[in-house]
């Protein structure tokens, strides 16, 4: 397969992490979203606002909200071929 064809058909938010990492997700991985536990405490940073669960069951802890993630899937599923 052509690079360029699988970089126009995968589609990516662009997302923070506390540390100020940008990490750019890839929305036909995620597998699950949602706000951390309040029992979790001390497995995320406290700046962590939604947790992000992959396919591959690695998770991303982000600082924005599981709102803003799902609008900006929202988004990026608009503009899907």
């Amino acid at each position: 397969m052509n690079a360029l064809v699988l970089l126009v058909a995968t589609h990516f938010i662009n997302l923070h992490q506390p540390g100020g990492r940008d990490i750019a997700i890839n929305v036909a991985e995620i597998s699950s979203i949602s706000q951390p536990r309040e029992d979790a405490e001390g497995h995320f940073d406290d700046r962590v606002r939604c947790v992000i669960t992959m396919s591959n069951g690695k998770w991303n802890g982000v600082i924005e909200t599981c709102l803003t993630v799902i609008k900006l899937i929202a988004e990026t599923e608009e503009h899907r071929p």
